[in-house]
């Protein structure tokens, strides 16, 4: 895997609405829906430890399912509640909530559930596409952990089978700010997946996501630009729909915000835009996105650096010129 590869699918962080704790030196974002009646002590506790859950057996998630197909309008609340829990950063429980065919009864709620069961819809099958936390490098060997790699991509290609990308596009378009924002993460990590990519395309959606960065939630944005980042990944058809949208402009206003998500998850997209891309290194520079490029390279995090550094690497081998630009800013002096 060369250096792209790791930024495009390593580097960009994604969020939870609705967040209770977090831990964004790591990465992670919790999420805990503060509903009256159905709030498990058990979820608050396990989210703000950041501790991955249990393996349960596949009996309980087989009742899981079963609420979400025939129970009652709570029953289904809780269940798509729990399942987003238990797929939290647990693969054994993921390949269960595989096994057993979950997909199908979420996306269902997803078309036809209340404001709120979409939301946990969106949110269980966000956790069930997400990649295999880093911190499992320490406990499997790299065969392992390329089978599990594999696994997850065959879990996005169980969502994308089940035609979960329409209604989650849906709800990126039209949801509340709480179904955009968990919309917005599941269809980032689902993204993963060239055939989720594709999808999308397909869907003719990207400009879904673009939207939302211009007006969404600090969150929805976060999580739009690893979508961006990821549409954009060596297809230059995409780069080009991409920037004819406008999101180059709004990118680069992201790397001005104090947001450091933002800024690291913008600097990803704008790296995947620019990479082999003349016009769109040339659309950056003409944008104003050189100084604030610099700028991270000097002072930002270490991710914040090394997406900023693919960014100005890339642009630079565009022309002659453009290494100029570049280099009157006093990166070279500064890097």
């Amino acid at each position: 895997m060369n250096t792209s590869d790791v930024n495009a699918f390593g580097s960009g962080h994604v969020q939870f609405s609705r967040v209770a704790t977090n831990n964004r030196s790591s990465g992670v974002m919790q999420h805990v829906q503060p509903t009256a009646k159905i709030q498990h002590s058990t979820v608050s506790a396990l989210l703000k430890h950041n501790k991955p859950p249990s393996l349960v057996s596949e009996s309980t998630i087989l009742a899981h399912i079963a609420y979400l197909r025939q129970g009652t309008s709570v029953q289904q609340q809780v269940a798509a509640q729990e399942l987003a829990k238990l797929a939290w950063r647990n693969y054994p429980n993921q390949r269960s909530i595989a096994k057993e065919n979950a997909t199908e009864p979420l996306i269902t709620l997803l078309c036809k559930g209340n404001n709120i069961q979409k939301e946990y819809a969106a949110l269980a099958l966000s956790n069930f596409a997400k990649p295999n936390s880093p911190n499992q490098l320490d406990v499997v060997t790299k065969r392992a952990l390329a089978n599990v790699v594999w696994s997850k991509l065959d879990h996005i290609t169980v969502v994308v089978g089940a035609n979960g990308i329409e209604p989650l596009v849906v709800l990126l378009r039209i949801g509340t700010n709480a179904q955009k924002e968990n919309a917005s993460l599941a269809l980032a990590n689902l993204s993963y997946g060239t055939v989720a990519r594709d999808t999308i395309v397909s869907e003719k959606a990207i400009g879904f996501p673009i939207f939302v960065l211009r007006n969404g939630t600090n969150v929805q944005k976060e999580n739009v630009a690893v979508i961006l980042a990821k549409l954009a990944l060596w297809s230059e058809p995409n780069q080009r729909t991409i920037a004819e949208s406008g999101a180059i402009y709004l990118l680069v206003e992201l790397l001005r915000n104090e947001n450091d998500i933002q800024k690291e998850n913008a600097a990803l997209a704008l790296a995947n835009l620019v990479w082999p891309n003349t016009s769109n290194s040339n659309n950056v520079a003409n944008v104003g996105g050189i100084p604030p490029l610099v700028r991270i390279l000097q002072s930002g995090s270490d991710a914040q650096r090394e997406n900023t550094c693919l960014v100005l690497t890339y642009m630079s081998a565009a022309d002659t010129r453009m290494c100029e630009m570049i280099a009157n800013e006093g990166t070279i002096f500064h890097y």
